[in-house]
């Protein structure tokens, strides 16, 4: 009996090592292909939020920058709640829980977070105001985008772009655009640059800017009070 056990140990230990020279390569394989894939799908989920959060930080750190070459006091900042707009998606403007009250004035510049331009203060009321941003057909400021030498028109719309672009540039997809208009804050990040259209019989190019955010996502957003 208990060399019948021995024989049938020494089977199966073969069996076993011939399965794993013969399949285990596949297997490994197969949880490499299963690990990347989730890694796949978790980085699409999450791509919108980090390029937002790198977009910030970028704007961030070029404002610090540029206190620190100014005297002045600190910006005031106030951050509101967005009224829904609901079943309507008109982007161009929003409403915010916060007016007059709240020392809110008209041209006021409103961010996504601490960095992110949306646009500015278009009407004020009492607890109220209505926001104009870079969806809107009539927007229309000055960029600078990548390293801070080529300079653009930003036209609000649907899809935002930018337009007057110099042929004689350096740029490349996802360089960040910033503003430079002197009634937003400089250097603020607006987005991050598409793809550059390049019209064989025009003067300048043309390109779409990318934005990290929906509008219609957006519940709250944060007003420089006392700019400029």
């Amino acid at each position: 009996m208990k060399s019948l056990k021995t024989f049938l140990s020494l089977i199966f230990v073969t069996v076993l090592f011939v399965f794993l020279i013969i399949y285990g390569g596949r297997m490994t394989q197969l949880l490499i292909n299963l690990i990347g894939s989730t890694n796949t799908s978790m980085t699409a989920v999450n791509n919108d939020a980090w390029r937002l959060l790198m977009l910030e930080n970028e704007s961030l750190r070029r404002e610090i920058a540029a206190l620190k070459d100014r005297d002045g006091g600190i910006n005031d900042y106030i951050k509101l709640k967005v009224y829904s707009r609901y079943p309507f998606n008109d982007r161009s403007s929003i409403v915010i829980d916060g007016g007059t009250d709240q020392g809110i004035l008209v041209g006021a510049p409103v961010l996504i977070g601490d960095g992110v331009l949306l646009g500015k203060v278009k009407s004020v009321w009492q607890t109220q105001s209505e926001i104009m941003t870079i969806f809107d057909p009539d927007w229309k400021s000055s960029v600078v985008v990548g390293d801070g030498k080529t300079k653009a028109l930003l036209r609000g719309g649907e899809q935002p772009r930018l337009e007057f672009i110099p042929r004689d540039n350096h740029l490349k997809e996802a360089d960040s655009v910033f503003n430079i208009s002197p009634e937003l804050p400089l250097h603020r990040v607006i987005g991050s640059l598409g793809k550059i259209k390049d019209l064989s019989r025009e003067v300048w190019l043309s390109a779409n800017i990318e934005m990290p955010y929906h509008v219609e996502d957006v519940l709250e957003v944060t007003v420089i009070k006392n700019f400029p």
